[in-house]
């Protein structure tokens, strides 16, 4: 699992937070942190706007292209 080989590793992470109002902006966050180097991303469920816990949280999951750390 990556987690567990970048822990053996004692290796720094950089978590980049996400903050949009939608899970559309939330994706393009994940992709723009991603291309600056972020390893996992902290995603804000609290700042998206009429959120719909089933399918907003599935789709971040599902279509995010990093590892991430849920909030709300």
């Amino acid at each position: 699992r990556l987690c567990d080989s970048i822990m053996a590793r004692n290796t720094t992470l950089l978590c980049v937070p996400l903050v949009a109002s939608s899970v559309e902006q939330m994706l393009s966050q994940m992709d723009q942190a991603k291309d600056a180097g972020a390893d996992l991303v902290e995603i804000r469920l609290d700042h998206i706007q009429g959120f719909q816990p089933h399918q907003d949280l599935e789709t971040l999951l599902k279509h995010g292209k990093l590892p991430a750390l849920v909030t709300y």
